[in-house]
């Protein structure tokens, strides 16, 4: 049943997964009620917020607050193939607080909110950010060895929120970590804790530059 208050969005939760919202994830879709999902989504235009837990089960998670901060995107259709199956982008745009649950079959629904994240650097924590980009830069020449790539790359992630959000995918492996950062809503003590936590060990990702 289709729901238009604006605030409602699709959930999409993958486990463990902290979607930043300057980032683009690529996913694999081939289970029926997130194709059903996907192409609800653009027909509606609606976003989907990606979930790192399941909303239908978090309140088992202890450790957790009772509102879940998550990234949110427009999802694109790449490819769809012949079994069914699909390739998509979800290109992140929004950062969102996930409220009350509107649906759960077919597929996950909630009401969310917009949580802004208060941009304010200090001196000290500026000359923070500039550690932090260095890493990443780092990171990026060490695994990225096309050009291409890395141009690419680095004409993206120019402006503070985008280098922590990114630095936090790239150079952060713990996932527990990376959902504190998405939770912290001032980049002051987002740049604190990266500079802290990074000290030149490097990880792997998987999302692109919008």
């Amino acid at each position: 049943m289709r729901n238009d208050d604006p605030n409602e969005v699709f959930v999409f939760p993958l486990r463990g997964l902290v979607f930043f919202p300057t980032t683009t994830l690529p996913l694999n879709i081939f289970e029926p009620r997130y194709i059903r999902m996907v192409r609800d989504a653009v027909e509606q235009e609606r976003l989907i917020a990606v979930s790192p837990l399941d909303p239908l089960d978090r309140r088992a998670e202890d450790h957790h607050p009772s509102e879940l901060i998550v990234g949110a995107g427009k999802v694109q259709i790449l490819e769809e193939r012949p079994d069914g199956t699909m390739l998509v982008a979800i290109r992140g745009s929004a950062r969102l607080g996930l409220g009350e649950l509107t649906a759960r079959e077919p597929y996950i629904r909630a009401l969310s909110r917009p949580a802004p994240v208060d941009a304010r650097l200090s001196p000290d924590a500026s000359v923070r950010l500039a550690h932090v980009r260095k890493r990443l830069v780092a990171w990026m020449e060490a695994n990225l060895a096309n050009v291409e790539w890395r141009e690419r790359f680095a004409a993206g992630v120019h402006d503070p929120l985008t280098i922590l959000e990114h630095a936090a995918l790239y150079l952060i492996e713990d996932g527990e970590i990376r959902q504190l950062l998405q939770e912290l809503d001032d980049l002051e003590s987002r740049v604190k804790l990266l500079d802290a936590r990074i000290l030149g060990t490097y990880a792997t990702g998987s999302a692109e530059v919008n």
